[in-house]
């Protein structure tokens, strides 16, 4: 299509088939088939300036020497050229060394002028071999461009791969095909489908294109040859296919009637009142499909009607203005297709000094604006509408399943243009909303697709589930830190409370063992009596035999230290029993006589040995003072008398009368205690409360030196009820036992 030059909004020039570019992106698609029969879908490159300047261009082997040149893309026109090294324009000179050099190809000694939007390229039609995807030409006829002006080549962009039908050619113009092998004029897609034999030209004669949405990948840029690509096309049957429109020479571009404009406002559909043309079929107007062109070129009567329905008025330069937070929702429709709904992306784009501006220009423009008047159709349906079709272009007939005659090698051709939409209306007011409001990139999972597809996350969710996800971890390491000190502290209390028990009961708390507080075992199952049994039968024989009458004398003065071999008898309680003849009384040592007329006189108690000779006979080992705590039986006197019985339990341990030896009494003096004789003592003639605290200071210092002895001191003290003190030092819990009743009364000494 030959449009001649104009300018763009805000003054910047439009390039026509070859826009401005700066910073090419590549999504790296894969190839896909193997050429030949079975066809191939090969990935374009999107060149991009600004969203208003797009480039598609495609790599292609020229020449002998096979040197790769990458092409436009453009179904506007039907020419292949390239800039050669012949051409010394500035444009050319962006190019570098990607030059082509016509040196080694087949001069035809013709010329040809392809005139675009803006700008024009002339050059020597010459031939040389062209290979693209596996598929060789070895003599095409192509335009050493020896000049080009106002094209913006650089070394991305060396020239133009025309895709319209062959009769728009203007090589084709100078040198007509041929029926014959003999070199000829033939556009490129004619030489393409006739490669001979025909078993290695494509099966099925079409191209497919689509076109990346930019910022998006979810429909990446490919052109197929004679094969649909799978992922986008899964089933061909939902291509829908139209014949195309015709000049009255044939046909020349890809063309369609245009059958409705729907403009959506709040969600209300606004059909647009098309005029009458000429240029369609049935007086419809036509539209043109280029992926050379980056706006939509209507009318004056259809822009102006598409921008009234939503407000708005041409400004004072001839562009429309429009929020760029304000989506423009439109669908076009041709033939007798379905509904193609735009993406709101498409339709407006930021001006090219304001990038990130709050106004937008729209995308669809007036030819009068740009500069030429518009004669062969009433539409061109630019980037802004392919970006959302998968479009083929078609010289058979498919059949109702979507599939191909196979191809012949006819000359003979039936154009039909298909369409399949790629934009969903929901999924592209998402998008619209995710850029244009909230500010957000559509990154990896935005973009057009066929269907429905899945909204991304935004970012404020993602930060939000990466916050949860870390607290969540915190708490598992938390929980399962307390578990791990909790199972250590009961592993600790256990150990402890199996310590203070003294490793003989596991029961009670483990403050109560720290206090030395440890309870009788539970009874078992066994015949034996309990504790608390045999304490009952003790205090009923005891209250037994306090009833019978009897009369004794107590002959004993001090207590007799034993041999070390005598044996030793303790009862259940750890308490030593003195060795008792079997006709002995088991309470005679353990009973005095608290109902005497009289106390008889002191005895003589001899000196206290020396606290050195002390020091050097105290017993080393607990068994050794233990063995020194058994009161000799044959010590012990008992004469009955007329008196009253006394039944008052003193402690478990008896004493007997001893010799007045000082070592006899060593078993107070181990602990400490001065030793001295009762006949020294005048304790009858001193207060009852001054006796017991004479008593009191001899037992704290013996605790002092032996803080794990119970220790019960004999003195003669004024009697008393009897009462106990309890002393804790450590872990060891001392108890002074006194029971108090008589100026003799016995205390017993323990460990």
């Amino acid at each position: 299509m030959h449009l001649p030059a104009s300018t763009t909004p805000n003054t910047r020039a439009w390039k026509g088939k070859g826009k401005e570019q700066e910073h090419p992106r590549d999504l790296h698609p894969r190839e896909e088939g193997t050429g030949g029969a079975a066809g191939i879908v090969l990935p374009i490159q999107l060149l991009q300036e600004s969203d208003y300047q797009s480039v598609y261009v495609l790599p292609l082997n020229i020449g002998s020497s096979g040197n790769s040149f990458r092409l436009q893309v453009d179904t506007g026109s039907s020419d292949l050229w390239v800039a050669s090294t012949s051409c010394s324009t500035s444009a050319c000179n962006n190019v570098g060394g990607s030059r082509y050099n016509p040196s080694t190809s087949s001069p035809t000694g013709q010329t040809a002028t392809v005139h675009y939007a803006e700008g024009e390229v002339d050059g020597p039609i010459v031939w040389d071999s062209v290979t693209l995807g596996g598929y060789n030409i070895d003599n095409q006829a192509l335009i050493a461009a020896a000049n080009v002006n106002s094209e913006p080549l650089s070394s991305s962009f060396n020239g133009v791969l025309g895709l319209a039908l062959p009769l728009n050619s203007q090589i084709y113009q100078q040198i007509p095909s041929a029926t014959s092998d003999v070199p000829d004029g033939a556009a490129f897609s004619s030489n393409l489908f006739g490669i001979t034999p025909i078993s290695t030209a494509p099966g099925a004669r079409f191209f497919s294109i689509a076109l990346e949405r930019p910022g998006s990948d979810k429909v990446a840029s490919t052109l197929g040859i004679g094969r649909h690509p799978s992922d986008l096309v899964p089933d061909p049957s939902k291509i829908q296919y139209s014949s195309i429109v015709q000049e009255s020479v044939g046909p020349l571009f890809w063309q369609a009637n245009v059958r409705a404009i729907t403009v959506y406002v709040n969600g209300q559909p606004k059909p647009i009142n098309l005029p009458l043309s000429s240029t369609g079929t049935n007086g419809q107007p036509s539209a043109i499909l280029d992926t050379g062109v980056p706006l939509i070129v209507a009318s004056q009567q259809i822009a102006y009607g598409i921008y009234g329905a939503l407000g708005y008025e041409p400004a004072s330069d001839g562009n429309f203005y429009i929020p760029c937070s304000q989506p423009l929702n439109i669908s076009i429709t041709l033939d007798d297709r379905s509904e193609m709904p735009l993406h709101p992306l498409d339709l407006t784009y930021f001006p090219p000094n304001e990038p990130s501006g709050e106004t937008c220009i729209g995308a669809i423009q007036t030819p009068d604006h740009i500069g030429f008047q518009l004669t062969q159709a009433d539409m061109v349906l630019g980037v802004p509408f392919l970006r959302n079709t998968y479009t083929v272009l078609a010289y058979d007939k498919p059949d109702a399943d979507g599939t191909f005659p196979a191809n012949a090698g006819s000359s003979r051709t039936d154009p039909r243009l298909g369409l399949l939409s790629l934009t969903d209306p929901a999924t592209a007011a998402e998008e619209f909303h995710q850029v244009r409001v909230l500010k957000q990139p559509l990154g990896a999972s935005a973009g057009a697709a066929q269907g429905p597809t899945k909204k991304g996350l935004s970012v404020g969710i993602e930060v939000l589930i990466g916050l949860l996800g870390f607290f969540g971890l915190c708490f598992v390491l938390f929980g399962a830190r307390m578990a791990y000190v909790k199972r250590k502290w009961h592993r600790k209390g256990a150990a402890v409370a199996a310590t203070g028990s003294g490793g003989n009961s596991k029961e009670g708390s483990y403050v109560l063992n720290e206090l030395g507080y440890h309870p009788a075992p539970r009874k078992s199952h066994s015949s034996e009596p309990s504790e608390d049994e045999l304490r009952v039968k003790r205090f009923e024989e005891y209250k037994r035999r306090r009833d019978l009458e009897s009369s004794y004398t107590d002959d004993t003065a001090l207590t007799r230290v034993e041999s070390e071999h005598a044996k030793v008898d303790a009862d259940e309680f750890g308490q030593l029993k003195a060795p008792q003849a079997d006709d002995a009384d088991p309470w005679e040592d353990t009973l005095v006589d608290t109902r005497r007329q009289s106390r008889p006189p002191p005895l003589a108690l001899p000196s206290p040995p020396s606290p050195s000779l002390l020091a050097d006979d105290m017993p080393t080992s607990r068994s050794a003072r233990r063995s020194s705590y058994i009161a000799s039986p044959g010590m012990h006197q008992r004469t009955p008398s007329g008196g009253p019985s006394s039944a008052t339990p003193l402690l478990a341990h008896g004493r007997t009368q001893s010799t007045s030896n000082p070592r006899d009494s060593e078993d107070i003096a181990e602990f400490g205690m001065p030793w001295v004789p009762s006949g020294e003592r005048d304790d009858e003639d001193r207060p009852r409360g001054e006796r017991i605290d004479d008593a009191l200071p001899a037992v704290a210092i013996a605790l002092a030196r032996r803080p794990a002895t119970v220790v019960v001191v004999s003195a003669r003290i004024i009697p008393l009820l009897p009462c106990t003190f309890a002393v804790k030092r450590s872990t060891a819990v001392v108890t002074v036992a006194a029971a108090l009743a008589g100026p003799h009364t016995e205390f017993a000494a323990w460990t």
